[in-house]
């Protein structure tokens, strides 16, 4: 199956080898029981975690040197995917779990990827500056919204205005948030895994 053409943007074929490369690294790890990501959801690779983090791309075309953190990164999404196919936008990937930045600083130098920060850090000790901040894993989205709006860019350049953007399930909860928008994907890619899929925008106040 062809992913790339859900994704409304000019992706070329050495992104696309880029990308497969990337898939080839992860195999390995896979194959010798490293917990990047579950074998059950690898199975399904490039739509699962390929596909999804790049969903945001029919959202929002992100400008030349935005800074983007994604917070809690896991196995290097949608972080990793969106570097590769946004070489002159900014990232900063960051996770608790050392051993997992450690692997991910391996990957993203096998790959040539120049446009990456990995640290190994808790989001609320972060100091720096971002225009946006993704995340996919967390659940908790009040509670991440809260602790990070500090860290947001004030001056805006993009279609929405600095602030969060969530991939989310329909299991989510959202207290005293007032500018916020709901995209469901399903609207975008009309695939069987996106029918429960969203992406949560919170303008940044």
């Amino acid at each position: 199956m062809n992913i790339f053409k859900y994704i409304k943007y000019n992706i070329n074929n050495k992104q696309i080898e880029k990308i497969n490369k990337f898939y080839k690294i992860y195999k390995k790890y896979i194959i010798n029981k490293i917990n990047l990501i579950s074998i059950k959801s690898y199975k399904n690779f490039f739509i699962n975690h390929i596909l999804y983090s790049l969903s945001i791309l029919n959202i929002i075309k992100f400008k030349y040197n935005t800074k983007i953190l994604d917070y809690g990164t896991g196995g290097g999404f949608p972080g990793i995917p969106l570097a590769i196919i946004l070489p002159n936008v900014k990232f900063t990937l960051i996770d608790t779990i050392k051993k997992k930045i450690k692997i991910l600083k391996f990957i993203i130098k096998k790959i040539n990827l120049k446009n990456i920060k990995l640290l190994n850090i808790q989001g609320e000790k972060i100091k720096l500056k971002f225009d946006f901040i993704l995340s996919r894993y967390i659940k908790n989205i009040n509670n991440i919204y809260l602790k990070m709006n500090k860290n947001i860019n004030k001056i805006s350049k993009n279609k929405y205005n600095n602030g969060f953007f969530f991939y989310k399930g329909n299991d989510f909860f959202l207290k005293n948030i007032k500018y916020y928008k709901i995209f469901k994907l399903y609207n975008y890619i009309n695939l069987n895994f996106f029918k429960k899929k969203n992406i949560i925008y919170i303008k940044n106040i």
